[in-house]
């Protein structure tokens, strides 16, 4: 392994748990990716003692930087989706029902729209407890009164036909 300094050694480990692959680490820290392959196995075996606290955590914090950066959320919205989930959970719901987090996430901006947010959950709590139906069964129920509805249009359009034929008739 290349001499490292340990502030070079800390840099490539930042790198690591940042979610960057051995290349890029490589590329920004400017040593080998030999050299990255065993300060992170050093980073593993706890060798580092300026990180030995943290050896028992790489992997996870590194899952949960990949994890970020598939969703492409902040730390900051995701330490927001955590107080929704809270909250979520508070109001009976199981935040399990809900498939869209990360586009929810990028759409709370700040508290106002946390407050709607909450709102809009206890709105929905509300309608569950009312017909006590869960989220999917309220969601395909929405999808079946649609469909009646598309199917109902054409009648409604002949009978305001008809309307305005009765009316034109009542006038003659």
């Amino acid at each position: 392994m290349e001499r490292l300094t340990a502030k070079k050694k800390l840099s490539v480990v930042k790198l690591y748990l940042s979610g960057l692959s051995y290349d890029d680490i490589a590329a920004k820290s400017g040593v080998s990716k030999g050299t990255v392959a065993n300060v992170v196995a050093d980073l593993k075996a706890g060798m580092i003692p300026e990180a030995a606290d943290v050896g028992e955590y790489i992997e996870l914090l590194r899952e949960l930087s990949f994890d970020l950066k598939r969703s492409e959320l902040s730390p900051g919205q995701c330490a927001v989706g955590l107080i929704l989930l809270k909250q979520i959970s508070e109001c009976g719901l199981d935040p399990a029902d809900i498939s869209r987090w990360p586009m929810i996430l990028k759409s709370v901006r700040n508290e106002d729209d946390i407050n709607e947010f909450v709102r809009l959950v206890y709105s929905i709590q509300q309608v569950q407890q009312r017909s006590g139906l869960s989220l999917e069964d309220l969601d395909n129920k929405v999808q079946e009164l649609e469909k009646k509805a598309a199917d109902l249009e054409p009648l409604s359009d002949k009978l305001e036909d008809n309307k305005k034929q009765l009316a034109e008739l009542t006038r003659q």
